[in-house]
């Protein structure tokens, strides 16, 4: 028989949880010192030699993943810093202020997540602008559905419109209720979703991009599964779908049920196939160049928090899905074996580091740390709850025992002052009458006397 999800959780991960936290403390001071070098906040290009170019795509990330975490103060005045830099990279208009637009729809996507890590931009008036703009260059093509390509204009691909679809629904999650734009941003997430599943195969996968494939899936046309864009879109997906108080109303009854197919392949992938076979796709906006190159960790770093998404998700439980903590322990040694002085390394034209890379790296490890920390209080909520009502039986046993014995003592009493009346019609029991009466009796005290020690219920 299988373990419950919780002891697989809790029991066989000490060691796993001590190295993850270990990775996840050097990790995030090297982030945290990565934007404190650069004098006006964020973090520089990965390509940029000179140390003044500033990546707005590298800084996002960064300050949407150190937000997790407990230990890098929400007012940090170098996420602060940063995220005032990346509000001013945003394009202008006419009158040069910032209109939430930074042209690659990726980095609009990231950079509404940074906006909503950082509390005083949230009231900002660029989210609102940059929430706008973003829902602007969704595909209009179709009422029912529509996804979001690299750049405004583009077709749409998989990964760009799960980005923009997580980025969406976040700023639900971090706004208030009455947020003026909720109505709107639900739709634009409904039709999202909607493109997502339409652009899967027939056996409900998501496609990889090459020269010679596309990830959205089209009849006759060359096609391969993609890891990358498979786990993103899940993320995005169970996202929608765990958003209890979302307004998706009409899209999450089905939604978990048409996520199991691709979840399913996805679980049954092995850490070192999905190191294996990782690749990242860059592309040059406005030039017909596409080039690839390896990355060890990326597809781990995205299906891990997927599948941590899946776990929470109790319509899957009842699909048949079944959470395996095993799967879940390999991919996040795999990752963690990856990581060398708190980054990750990607092999191209050397092996170097990439801030990006630890940083959704760390955004995986923070999932799985958040679930294990979400399975143990259940733990401890489940024992005070038995525990609770462990007392609850012991206070109504000794009630009911007290009454027991008081029944039993009256009774033994009217029989003894009955006995006369015994004996009159029945002498020859009025020994054995008179020997049960007196040990109804004693049991009847002993029963209203007895302390509850020793019952062997639960304490309270």
């Amino acid at each position: 028989m299988a373990e419950s999800t919780t002891t697989q959780i809790s029991a066989s991960w000490d060691k796993i949880v001590e190295k993850m936290e270990a990775s996840l403390s050097r990790s995030v001071d090297g982030l945290v010192e990565a934007l404190r070098k650069t004098p006006g906040g964020g973090i520089l290009a990965g390509d940029d030699h000179t140390g003044t170019r500033i990546s707005v795509w590298n800084t996002c990330q960064v300050v949407w993943t150190l937000r997790y975490f407990d230990r890098v103060p929400k007012m940090h005045p170098d996420i602060r810093r940063s995220v005032s830099h990346v509000i001013d990279q945003s394009q202008k208009d006419q009158e040069g202020n910032p209109r939430g637009d930074w042209v690659r729809s990726y980095v609009s996507a990231f950079a509404m997540l940074a906006l909503c890590a950082d509390r005083i931009s949230m009231d900002s008036p660029v989210l609102e602008r940059a929430v706008m703009t973003a829902m602007s260059h969704q595909d209009q093509s179709n009422p029912e559905r529509g996804g979001w390509g690299f750049a405004a204009g583009d077709g749409s691909r998989v990964r760009p419109t799960a980005y923009m679809i997580y980025a969406l629904d976040e700023v639900l999650r971090y706004t208030d209720p009455h947020y003026p734009l909720r109505e709107q941003i639900g739709d634009s997430v409904r039709r999202g979703v909607k493109w997502l599943l339409h652009a899967r195969s027939p056996d409900g996968m998501w496609g990889r991009k090459t020269v010679f494939s596309s990830d959205v899936y089209q009849p006759g046309a060359a096609f391969e599964k993609g890891i990358e864009a498979t786990a993103w879109a899940l993320l995005a997906s169970l996202r929608v779908a765990n958003h209890s108080d979302g307004p998706y109303s009409g899209l999450r009854q089905d939604l978990v049920e048409e996520l199991v197919p691709a979840l399913t392949w996805l679980a049954g992938l092995s850490a070192d196939y999905i190191a294996t076979v990782s690749e990242v796709e860059e592309e040059v906006i406005a030039a017909p160049i596409q080039y690839y190159h390896r990355y060890d960790s990326l597809g781990l770093e995205i299906a891990i928090p997927a599948y941590v998404e899946a776990a929470r998700n109790a319509q899957l439980r009842r699909r048949g899905f079944v959470f395996d903590a095993q799967t879940l322990k390999e991919w996040v040694t795999r990752l963690l074996a990856n990581e060398r002085d708190g980054y990750w390394y990607e092999k191209c034209s050397g092996d170097y580091r990439q801030i990006w890379a630890a940083a959704h790296a760390l955004f995986a490890l923070q999932a799985v740390q958040q679930y294990h920390s979400e399975q143990l209080s259940l733990r401890e909520a489940t024992k005070a709850y038995l525990r609770q009502i462990g007392g609850r039986i012991k206070r109504r046993f000794r009630v009911r025992r007290v009454l027991a014995g008081i029944v039993s003592l009256v009774a033994g009493v009217m029989i003894l002052l009955a006995l006369p009346i015994v004996e009159s019609f029945a002498a020859q029991h009025a020994s054995l009458i008179s020997s049960a009466a007196f040990v109804l009796s004693a049991v009847g005290l002993i029963l209203a006397l007895l302390p509850v020690k020793g019952t062997g219920l639960p304490k309270a």
